[in-house]
């Protein structure tokens, strides 16, 4: 935290007009001129303090990286002491940052980290939302299968560049898994999934594209109120489903917001409806006297006047001018509900709920299942919805967007499909479809005009799903403690085997096994693999060719173009986390039992795990299917 330096007697005086040195004893805990007049100068002092770190510590620091063709990136929030203002602090860099973790035995951050960042992000205009992603407290018991719904929550609050956290260089190849960390969740080259992860990191790419495209919506932002230090704002009142925000500052306010056709208008074109303002008794007159001109010049506003300035600066004409100009807008008894001032809005007293069926405003999106999360972006020519399941089954739900003339699609970020959406149907301007997500699953909508033809719908029908058996041939890798090979009559998890090699191992081993197709592929079918449950990747072979890698559901794959007549030869190569081999060093420090190697085959710079720990499942898991599907006529 910071108080004071130098030169901070001639930036306060600049800055609020009076000398702060009468006021100092007030540091020490003693009170000069009154209890409330102190106070007013410790608010000066924060606030001085707040715009000081952002102007001349941040937007310094960025002057001087562009003259060296550099750019500045930061995490524009704090915790335990952080003296500044949150978005004004982010809003003085080039590149913002949130942050997320997978997994924190603490606290859950993330939930207001990411938010800080996108709203400084949108309102000061910039295009990428960052954020330390995935970071967790514990290694090597996370795949992008079990993180994938923490990363989509965040996408849903803005972010849209995910900075990986975190990678540390491993200068051995033979210490695996190598130097690891108390945080992070070990993306390195000696991670067990590290090259099976590309289907997950072009997941991440499509969304990072797709949710840079065009600008936020947003009907509501909330101011966060002027007050020092500020890490987060308040949402008073609660804003009902349907709709998204941004928080706001004052910054902003005196010096990008202007008021369009009724809305409140920013740089580069992001509007919002509504100005919420927080439940406070204080504003700066200069401030208050910007939101008039906004209101007067059509802009909505809801929240409770100011009674005073928070400053000393002025006082106490800087109360009067207060008093006088809230007297004009909300009334001298604000008592009023809804108060037309000038050619804008004012509510009071009243919930957001009941301003938007006052101003006719419907919600942007309404779905039913509230662990579906949502946002919108919109660009010149398309409506675009990022949705995503949080729950771990399948959600089906009716949804009804805020979009009319306009024809949906389905964009699936997992493999880059996409396709038209048939069942759908406007009414009341608003869009309605059905959409179905697998556990975890997430997808966009897209809106476009005139996009009938420019897409067949081919509908695919189910014909018939056929068991694969096996039985299944298992090899894994020398030098780890296994067999080398097994046969298995039917899919078990690795840790249900009875041999110690097997079910304390980590990597990457294959499945094979062989079955008979009757007749030869037809045109007109198409043929999926459902491998059931796979922990945690699978790279799928058919009779040699490479048909992918999958990590999350829905665990199925088209197989169409390597299947033939006869027999065919399946090769599932699956890979788990390194968490059950570093159980069972711990667990045999001398050894595996019968392996004739007398220490453990892993090194780690830091262990989260103990020998009794619970081991997690691994392998093929099944069952496995292959099913049929015909196209319609």
């Amino acid at each position: 935290s910071q108080n004071w330096s130098p030169v901070m007697e001639r930036f306060f005086m600049e800055k609020y007009g009076y000398d702060p040195r009468p006021w100092l004893p007030v540091f020490t805990g003693r009170i000069v001129q009154g209890r409330e007049l102190s106070n007013r100068f410790l608010w000066d002092v924060r606030r001085l303090v707040a715009d000081l770190i952002a102007e001349n510590y941040v937007g310094e620091l960025r002057r001087i990286a562009h003259e060296k063709g550099l750019k500045l990136w930061l995490e524009n929030y704090g915790h335990w002491g952080f003296p500044g203002e949150f978005l004004q602090y982010g809003g003085q860099s080039d590149n913002i940052s949130g942050e997320f973790w997978f997994d924190n035995p603490y606290w859950d951050l993330g939930s207001i980290e990411c938010r800080a960042a996108s709203s400084a992000a949108h309102i000061y205009g910039k295009q990428k939302v960052f954020a330390e992603a995935y970071t967790a407290g514990f290694n090597f018991r996370q795949t992008p299968a079990t993180m994938k719904a923490r990363g989509d929550r965040f996408f849903t609050e803005g972010i849209n560049h995910s900075v990986l956290h975190v990678y540390i260089h491993q200068p051995y190849a033979d210490k695996v898994p190598g130097v690891t960390a108390w945080f992070g969740m070990s993306f390195q080259r000696n991670n067990t999934w590290f090259r099976q992860s590309r289907a997950w990191i072009d997941y991440l790419r499509r969304c990072h594209y797709m949710l840079q495209q065009g600008r936020p919506v947003a009907d509501v932002c909330y101011f966060i109120g002027e007050d020092t230090p500020k890490m987060t704002g308040p949402l008073e009142p609660p804003l009902p489903d349907g709709y998204d925000f941004d928080f706001i500052n004052a910054d902003v306010i005196l010096n990008r917001l202007e008021v369009k056709d009724g809305l409140l208008m920013l740089p580069g074109g992001l509007a919002y409806k509504v100005l919420v303002l927080p439940p406070q008794e204080t504003m700066r007159p200069e401030l208050l006297q910007k939101i008039s001109e906004l209101v007067k010049a059509g802009a909505v506003i809801l929240g409770p006047p100011p009674h005073r300035s928070p400053s000393l600066k002025d006082y106490p004409k800087s109360d009067e001018n207060i008093a006088k100009l809230a007297a004009e807008m909300w009334g001298a008894d604000n008592a009023t509900k809804e108060i037309p001032y000038g050619k804008g809005t004012i509510f009071h007293d009243i919930s957001l709920e009941e301003a938007f069926r006052r101003l006719g405003m419907q919600p942007d999106l309404i779905c039913p299942d509230k662990d579906i999360l949502w946002t919108h972006r919109r660009s010149d020519d398309a409506e675009i919805y990022f949705l995503s399941n949080q729950k771990d089954e399948t959600a089906d739900a009716l949804l009804s967007f805020r979009v009319t003339d306009m024809t949906p699609e389905l964009w699936y970020p997992i493999d880059g499909r996409t396709e038209p959406v048939m069942d759908f149907y406007q009414k009341n301007n608003r869009i309605f479809m059905p959409v179905t997500l697998p556990p975890h699953g997430s997808v966009f909508v897209v809106f476009r005009k005139n996009t009938q033809n420019l897409m067949a719908k081919e509908v695919w029908e189910n014909d018939t799903t056929q068991l694969i058996t096996g039985p299944w041939s298992l090899t894994f890798p020398e030098g780890w403690d296994t067999p080398g090979q097994i046969e298995l009559d039917s899919l078990i998890s690795w840790t249900d085997y009875p041999d110690e090699g097997v079910r304390y191992f980590s990597g990457t081993a294959a499945y094979r096994t062989v079955f008979a197709m009757k007749n030869a592929p037809k045109s007109n079918e198409r043929y999926e693999l459902d491998l059931g449950k796979v922990a945690a990747f699978a790279e799928v072979w058919l009779n040699d060719d490479s048909l992918g890698i999958l990590w999350t559901n829905p665990w199925s794959i088209d197989i169409s173009r390597a299947l033939k007549k006869g027999e065919n030869s399946l090769t599932i190569k699956v890979t788990n986390t390194w968490w059950n081999r570093l159980v069972g060093d711990e667990k045999y420090p001398d050894g595996f039992p019968g392996s004739g190697f007398g220490k453990p085959r892993t090194f780690t710079t830091h262990k989260a795990w103990k020998a009794d720990d619970k081991l997690l499942p691994s392998g093929l898991l099944g069952p496995v299917t292959l099913t049929v599907y015909k196209k319609a006529e």
